[in-house]
């Protein structure tokens, strides 16, 4: 990921890429820093961005820094791929920081 492009985001920014991924995990039933086991807790608040630009290699590589933390990885899974979230991934986010 090209890090002058995660130096030079907005505080607007932040706010699209984080309500963009929250809608999307929405639509699996999924919440961030919610209660539920299958629930993710961010820990990294560049998490969004990677995985915006990313896709599902961000959101794995994300997990494997720390930056994102999940007690039922499993029930996290199966709600996201029942869910097709990589196909719902907005493509012009993605060539924003490649």
């Amino acid at each position: 990921m090209n890090s002058s492009c995660l130096e030079n985001e907005s505080g607007n920014d932040r706010q699209a890429e984080r309500a963009i991924i929250e809608e999307m995990l929405a639509a699996a039933d999924v919440a961030v820093n919610g209660s539920r086991p299958f629930d993710i807790q961010v820990k990294n608040p560049q998490f969004y961005r990677r995985v915006l630009s990313q896709g599902s290699l961000g959101l794995g590589e994300s997990y494997m820094d720390g930056w994102w933390e999940c007690e039922r990885l499993d029930a996290f899974f199966q709600r996201v791929m029942r869910a097709g979230l990589e196909r719902r991934l907005p493509r012009r986010w993605r060539a924003r920081c490649t």
